[in-house]
């Protein structure tokens, strides 16, 4: 009897495990079946890329590996641009796609761009729609190039002796203000930090988490008007006028010089600049020696 009641009840504990090994089969194999939509990447595309329906694809995946602002129609990425490169089969989330830009030009206007650093280009400040001024730095400028401060004289040469060749300092200047930024590169522009999703329990997130990196260079562009405009050139205490267009100032300055880009505020005024050379950042020679000259005259 015993016996008979130690088999009964091994028969039975084995039909309960077997029972319990069903249901976890089942219910993971339920969990395995789930499958979320998301929308990827049919092809490799390229940052800046203006999504099209051809362009992706809707697939089922089990939902431990959506990431975090996953699209799940093609209607929430159609129409909107590329921020960093995709790969094909890469799932598309919110943050990974920006607007599309668009910019309108004026009957005079022009879209010319400029080259830029983190320093000349506000370190990616800029949005379209805003105000510039453009400051431009010529690295080589004669010393005699007029200003409205006068030159510190210099010592006449010995006789005998050849005149040497003027001296060369950079020289800034405000050239033109008020354009207006119509395109910043997407790669320049400032992004804000995120954090990181944390990935599923068990599964992978196949997008990368890593913030973009700011580019250390880019390009802006411009809005510049091709009628010429009244600039401002200093002689001295002499002003002259005379009429340049400013898209024709701006592509000589990115050319031959380095273009600052200031950034102006929302009620501008029109304070004139006259410009500055290196040597008048440094101390007058002539008013240097002056000034040693007294002090040995005064005494300690």
């Amino acid at each position: 009897m015993t016996m008979k009641k130690t088999r009964m009840l091994l028969l039975a504990l084995a039909i309960l495990l077997a029972g319990l090994a069903g249901l976890l089969v089942a219910s993971m194999a339920a969990n395995f079946s789930q499958r979320a939509p998301v929308v990827v990447a049919r092809t490799r595309l390229l940052a800046g890329t203006v999504l099209t329906e051809g362009d992706i694809e809707v697939r089922e995946v089990h939902p431990a590996n959506v990431p975090p602002n996953a699209l799940s129609s093609p209607q929430q990425a159609v129409g909107r641009r590329v921020i960093a490169e995709r790969l094909p089969g890469d799932i598309l989330t919110a943050d990974a796609l920006g607007e599309a830009q668009t910019f309108r030009l004026e009957k005079d206007e022009v879209a010319i761009g400029v080259s830029v650093d983190r320093v000349t280009g506000l370190s990616g400040l800029l949005r379209p729609g805003d105000r510039v001024s453009v400051i431009g730095v010529i690295a080589s400028a004669p010393a005699n190039l007029p200003l409205a401060a006068p030159a510190p004289p210099a010592s006449p040469p010995a006789e005998g002796t050849a005149s040497a060749p003027a001296p060369e300092f950079p020289y800034a200047r405000i050239y033109l203000r008020g354009l207006r930024v119509l395109f910043i590169h997407h790669e320049f522009a400032y992004t804000p930090p995120r954090l990181a999703p944390a990935a599923a329990e068990g599964g992978l997130v196949p997008v990368s988490s890593a913030p973009a990196r700011q580019a250390e260079g880019g390009v802006v562009v411009l809005a510049a008007p091709v009628t010429p405009q009244p600039i401002t050139v200093y002689y001295g205490s002499e002003s002259q006028t005379r009429f340049l267009s400013p898209a024709e100032v701006v592509a000589l300055l990115n050319a031959v010089g380095k273009i600052h880009l200031a950034l102006d505020p929302m009620e501008r005024s029109d304070v004139e600049a006259y410009g500055v050379r290196l040597f008048e950042l440094l101390p007058s020679p002539v008013l240097t020696q002056t000034q040693t000259a007294e002090q040995k005259e005064g005494g300690p």
